[in-house]
């Protein structure tokens, strides 16, 4: 059943409404708007084109034709989205970001937090029991599908804002080793030396997925094992894909994401791995 007071402005829920730290998962957004935005619209191919309300300069939203252009392959690149000006003499760059979405997954639209263009969007949804939030990517083409409590399969993926090798695990040493098994009700091993063995975590498949800013519901600090590694290229940058865990119960939730290599060079399967993602998806 389709629930329309869970689509609200996202200037109410005070989204950032920005793309600058996304593009940076590519490159620097001033290398990029400096260097490469006027070589992306050019160059970019026609992907979806509806005619929709946008807001633009004027108060009052309007009805014009809008379109995105992909500048990259199906699952990789930037999209441009464009739209006719009131009186359909020109076409306005409306906003510009990266994407990239791979793995199909079926999910429960929650709450759509519709940014004031019209034409960009974050949603909320869930997958069982598990919610998280990722920016619709064609929310323009598609907003009579992203509505609350609609089901519906989406591609997604995530890119790495931040990216590091996590922590392997750590010790409890002497006192803090007696007082941390006391509470598990056991005694100390002791070495030759009449000295407290150590009491040793492994943090390896520590998976954490935390959403730490209602202002970028779809952007989140993680930590997971590295599923298999594969090499790619983008506009001469060298990237990492793989996947990581965000959600490990009952359903196990993981998602396709990709990394510039130069944030861990030596990234390998199994390697745990933390930082800040940003989740993406689009029909």
């Amino acid at each position: 059943m389709i629930d329309k007071t869970q689509i609200i402005p996202a200037s109410k829920h005070e989204l950032y409404q920005v793309h600058g730290n996304h593009i940076d998962a590519i490159m620097e957004t001033k290398v990029f708007l400096m260097n490469y935005i006027r070589t992306v619209i050019q160059e970019a191919k026609l992907a979806k084109g509806a005619t929709t309300e946008v807001k633009m300069q004027d108060p009052e939203p309007f009805e014009t034709k809008a379109a995105s252009l992909s500048y990259g392959d199906e699952s990789f690149g930037f999209t441009v989205i464009i739209a006719a000006d009131k009186e359909q003499e020109t076409n306005l760059v409306q906003t510009f970001f990266p994407y990239y979405f791979v793995k199909k997954i079926r999910v429960r639209v929650e709450t759509v937090w519709v940014w004031d263009n019209l034409l960009e969007a974050t949603v909320k949804c869930s997958y069982g029991e598990f919610e998280f939030a990722f920016f619709a990517a064609d929310y323009f083409a598609h907003k009579d599908a992203y509505m609350p409590g609609n089901e519906i399969e989406i591609r997604i993926g995530a890119m790495g804002m931040r990216v590091e090798e996590g922590d392997h695990g750590f010790s409890f040493e002497g006192q803090k080793a007696v007082d941390w098994l006391a509470k598990l009700g056991k005694e100390p091993d002791y070495d030759e030396n009449g000295q407290v063995m150590p009491v040793h975590f492994s943090t390896e498949q520590l998976v954490a997925f935390l959403p730490s800013d209602d202002k970028c519901p779809d952007e989140a600090s993680f930590q997971s094992p590295a599923g298999d590694i594969r090499e790619r290229q983008f506009m001469g940058i060298d990237f990492y894909e793989t996947e990581v865990i965000i959600h490990r119960y009952e359903d196990e939730v993981s998602v396709p994401f990709v990394f510039r290599k130069d944030m861990v060079p030596d990234a390998k399967k199994d390697m745990p791995i933390r930082g800040v993602l940003w989740l993406v998806g689009a029909f």
